[in-house]
């Protein structure tokens, strides 16, 4: 098993996990703008991690795509 897993999103490197020291539990690091919401959370799976990425990057790309200006 490993300690540490790249997290994608659509192909994208956004962050990874690496095991904590108590074994169990993984530790968020984020490597794009998109996720520094979840940055250093901690998940207990890396699968857990890869869904809370998605997700915040599916809000992130809501938002702006709500803030973006309309073209006239």
């Amino acid at each position: 098993m490993s300690d540490v897993y790249l997290i994608e999103v659509e192909g994208r490197a956004v962050g990874l996990v690496a095991r904590e020291s108590d074994g169990t539990n993984y530790r968020f690091h984020a490597a794009e703008p998109g996720v520094f919401c979840i940055d250093g959370q901690i998940f207990k799976t890396a699968d857990e991690a890869q869904r809370a990425a998605r997700a915040a990057m599916k809000d992130r790309s809501r938002h702006l795509d709500h803030t973006a200006p309309r073209a006239a």
